[in-house]
Protein backbone atom coordinates (compact mmCIF):
# COMPACT_ATOMS: atom_id res chain seq x y z
CA UNK A 1 0.00 0.00 0.00
CA UNK A 2 2.78 2.28 1.15
CA UNK A 3 4.55 1.48 -2.63
CA UNK A 4 0.84 3.04 -4.17
CA UNK A 5 1.32 6.18 -2.10
CA UNK A 6 4.64 6.72 -3.52
CA UNK A 7 3.84 6.33 -7.18
CA UNK A 8 0.95 8.39 -6.36
CA UNK A 9 2.63 10.90 -4.82
CA UNK A 10 5.46 10.72 -7.83
CA UNK A 11 3.07 11.00 -10.32
CA UNK A 12 1.48 14.22 -8.67
CA UNK A 13 5.28 15.89 -8.33
CA UNK A 14 5.53 14.85 -12.19
CA UNK A 15 2.35 16.62 -12.80
CA UNK A 16 3.13 19.40 -11.28
CA UNK A 17 6.21 19.61 -13.07
CA UNK A 18 5.05 19.50 -16.45
CA UNK A 19 1.94 22.07 -15.58
CA UNK A 20 4.68 24.58 -14.95
CA UNK A 21 6.38 23.55 -17.40
CA UNK A 22 3.45 24.13 -19.73
CA UNK A 23 2.29 27.57 -17.77
CA UNK A 24 6.10 28.45 -18.61
CA UNK A 25 5.58 27.84 -22.60
CA UNK A 26 2.65 29.27 -22.45
CA UNK A 27 4.30 32.55 -20.80
CA UNK A 28 7.34 32.48 -23.31
CA UNK A 29 4.59 31.79 -26.63
CA UNK A 30 2.33 34.91 -25.49
CA UNK A 31 5.98 36.95 -24.98
CA UNK A 32 6.85 36.13 -28.33
CA UNK A 33 3.57 36.71 -29.88
CA UNK A 34 3.50 40.13 -27.88
CA UNK A 35 6.74 41.02 -29.66
CA UNK A 36 5.92 39.74 -33.07
CA UNK A 37 2.38 41.96 -32.26
CA UNK A 38 4.44 45.27 -31.67
CA UNK A 39 7.15 44.91 -33.96
CA UNK A 40 4.58 44.75 -37.17
CA UNK A 41 2.56 47.12 -35.54
CA UNK A 42 5.76 49.54 -35.38
CA UNK A 43 5.90 47.99 -39.47
CA UNK A 44 2.32 49.16 -39.88
CA UNK A 45 3.22 52.43 -38.87
CA UNK A 46 6.12 52.99 -40.51
CA UNK A 47 4.69 51.84 -44.09
CA UNK A 48 1.68 54.06 -43.95
CA UNK A 49 3.56 56.89 -42.59
CA UNK A 50 4.66 57.22 -46.57
CA UNK A 51 1.33 58.27 -47.77
CA UNK A 52 1.24 61.51 -46.32
CA UNK A 53 4.46 62.49 -46.41
CA UNK A 54 3.85 61.18 -50.62
CA UNK A 55 1.15 64.17 -49.93
CA UNK A 56 3.28 66.61 -49.38
CA UNK A 57 5.99 66.32 -51.87
CA UNK A 58 2.98 66.32 -54.28
CA UNK A 59 1.65 69.38 -52.66
CA UNK A 60 5.24 70.86 -52.89
CA UNK A 61 5.31 69.81 -56.67
CA UNK A 62 2.09 71.01 -57.83
CA UNK A 63 3.43 74.88 -57.80
CA UNK A 64 5.13 73.20 -61.61
CA UNK A 65 2.01 73.72 -62.95
CA UNK A 66 1.75 77.16 -62.76
CA UNK A 67 5.54 77.81 -64.06
CA UNK A 68 4.43 75.41 -67.21
CA UNK A 69 1.72 77.53 -68.37
CA UNK A 70 -1.72 75.42 -66.75
CA UNK A 71 -4.18 77.95 -65.13
CA UNK A 72 -4.31 79.18 -61.30
CA UNK A 73 -7.89 77.13 -60.99
CA UNK A 74 -6.13 73.96 -62.08
CA UNK A 75 -3.34 74.49 -59.66
CA UNK A 76 -5.80 75.49 -57.22
CA UNK A 77 -7.58 72.52 -57.72
CA UNK A 78 -4.51 70.69 -57.45
CA UNK A 79 -3.37 71.39 -54.28
CA UNK A 80 -6.76 70.79 -52.66
CA UNK A 81 -6.92 67.47 -53.95
CA UNK A 82 -3.83 66.47 -52.53
CA UNK A 83 -4.73 68.57 -49.14
CA UNK A 84 -7.34 65.96 -48.85
CA UNK A 85 -5.56 62.96 -49.70
CA UNK A 86 -3.12 64.48 -46.80
CA UNK A 87 -6.49 65.22 -44.40
CA UNK A 88 -7.94 61.42 -45.74
CA UNK A 89 -4.24 59.66 -44.97
CA UNK A 90 -3.78 61.53 -41.56
CA UNK A 91 -7.56 60.29 -40.68
CA UNK A 92 -7.15 56.64 -41.51
CA UNK A 93 -3.51 56.66 -39.99
CA UNK A 94 -5.18 57.60 -36.62
CA UNK A 95 -6.98 54.12 -36.39
CA UNK A 96 -3.50 52.34 -36.09
CA UNK A 97 -3.73 51.47 -32.26
CA UNK A 98 -0.96 52.56 -29.71
CA UNK A 99 1.03 49.45 -28.26
CA UNK A 100 -0.71 50.24 -24.64
CA UNK A 101 -4.01 49.52 -25.85
CA UNK A 102 -6.00 46.90 -24.99
CA UNK A 103 -6.96 43.89 -26.78
CA UNK A 104 -10.63 44.14 -28.01
CA UNK A 105 -9.59 48.52 -28.79
CA UNK A 106 -6.89 47.44 -30.92
CA UNK A 107 -8.65 44.87 -33.34
CA UNK A 108 -11.79 47.67 -33.60
CA UNK A 109 -9.02 50.43 -33.99
CA UNK A 110 -7.27 47.64 -36.84
CA UNK A 111 -10.34 47.02 -38.22
CA UNK A 112 -11.44 50.41 -38.58
CA UNK A 113 -7.86 51.55 -40.61
CA UNK A 114 -8.26 48.25 -42.69
CA UNK A 115 -11.75 49.43 -43.87
CA UNK A 116 -10.70 52.94 -44.41
CA UNK A 117 -7.64 51.85 -47.45
CA UNK A 118 -9.90 49.36 -48.23
CA UNK A 119 -12.68 52.16 -49.24
CA UNK A 120 -10.29 54.90 -50.03
CA UNK A 121 -9.57 53.26 -53.51
CA UNK A 122 -13.53 54.47 -54.31
CA UNK A 123 -13.01 58.33 -53.71
CA UNK A 124 -9.33 58.24 -55.02
CA UNK A 125 -9.86 56.73 -58.53
CA UNK A 126 -12.68 58.92 -59.58
CA UNK A 127 -10.97 62.26 -57.97
CA UNK A 128 -8.14 60.90 -60.10
CA UNK A 129 -9.73 60.52 -63.27
CA UNK A 130 -11.89 64.14 -62.93
CA UNK A 131 -8.27 65.56 -62.61
CA UNK A 132 -6.42 63.71 -65.07
CA UNK A 133 -9.70 64.93 -67.94
CA UNK A 134 -8.89 68.20 -66.24
CA UNK A 135 -5.56 67.96 -67.09
CA UNK A 136 -5.36 66.96 -70.74
CA UNK A 137 -8.67 69.56 -71.02
CA UNK A 138 -5.90 72.43 -70.27
CA UNK A 139 -3.34 70.57 -72.62
CA UNK A 140 -5.41 71.51 -75.57
CA UNK A 141 -7.66 74.33 -74.38
CA UNK A 142 -4.36 76.55 -73.55
CA UNK A 143 -1.54 77.73 -75.60
CA UNK A 144 0.43 74.97 -75.38
CA UNK A 145 2.89 74.27 -78.22
CA UNK A 146 2.93 70.92 -80.17
CA UNK A 147 6.65 70.00 -78.95
CA UNK A 148 5.23 70.20 -75.50
CA UNK A 149 2.12 68.42 -75.74
CA UNK A 150 3.17 64.94 -76.67
CA UNK A 151 5.63 64.59 -74.65
CA UNK A 152 4.14 66.03 -71.58
CA UNK A 153 1.55 63.36 -72.31
CA UNK A 154 3.98 60.68 -72.61
CA UNK A 155 5.68 61.27 -68.98
CA UNK A 156 2.12 62.05 -67.53
CA UNK A 157 1.34 58.71 -69.10
CA UNK A 158 4.45 57.02 -67.27
CA UNK A 159 4.79 58.81 -64.38
CA UNK A 160 0.37 57.77 -63.61
CA UNK A 161 1.07 54.10 -64.19
CA UNK A 162 4.60 53.84 -62.15
CA UNK A 163 2.88 55.89 -59.38
CA UNK A 164 -0.16 53.78 -59.63
CA UNK A 165 1.40 50.57 -59.63
CA UNK A 166 3.84 52.14 -56.38
CA UNK A 167 0.60 53.07 -54.61
CA UNK A 168 -1.63 50.35 -54.77
CA UNK A 169 1.37 48.28 -54.16
CA UNK A 170 1.80 49.81 -50.85
CA UNK A 171 -1.56 50.07 -50.43
CA UNK A 172 -1.87 46.23 -50.80
CA UNK A 173 0.99 46.04 -47.98
CA UNK A 174 -0.54 48.15 -45.42
CA UNK A 175 -4.01 46.22 -45.99
CA UNK A 176 -2.66 42.70 -45.74
CA UNK A 177 0.16 44.30 -42.74
CA UNK A 178 -3.24 45.05 -41.19
CA UNK A 179 -5.19 41.79 -41.58
CA UNK A 180 -1.69 39.89 -40.25
CA UNK A 181 -1.80 42.24 -36.93
CA UNK A 182 -5.20 41.11 -36.64
CA UNK A 183 -4.56 37.71 -36.52
CA UNK A 184 -1.97 38.08 -34.21
CA UNK A 185 -4.38 40.30 -32.01
CA UNK A 186 -7.02 36.80 -32.42
CA UNK A 187 -3.95 34.57 -31.54
CA UNK A 188 -3.32 36.76 -28.46
CA UNK A 189 -6.83 36.35 -27.46
CA UNK A 190 -6.79 32.80 -27.65
CA UNK A 191 -3.94 32.35 -25.16
CA UNK A 192 -5.35 34.55 -22.72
Amino acid sequence: MEHIDDTFKEMQQQMQQLRETLDNQKIINENMLRKSYRRDLNSLRSTSSRVPLLCVVAIALAWSFCETGFSVPFFIATELMMLGCLAGSLLINRHIPPLDCNMVTAAEELSKFKESYVNWIRVGIPMLLFWLSWMIAELFIRDFPESFRLPFICGSATGIVLGGCMGLRLRRRIIISAEELLASLQSLKETM
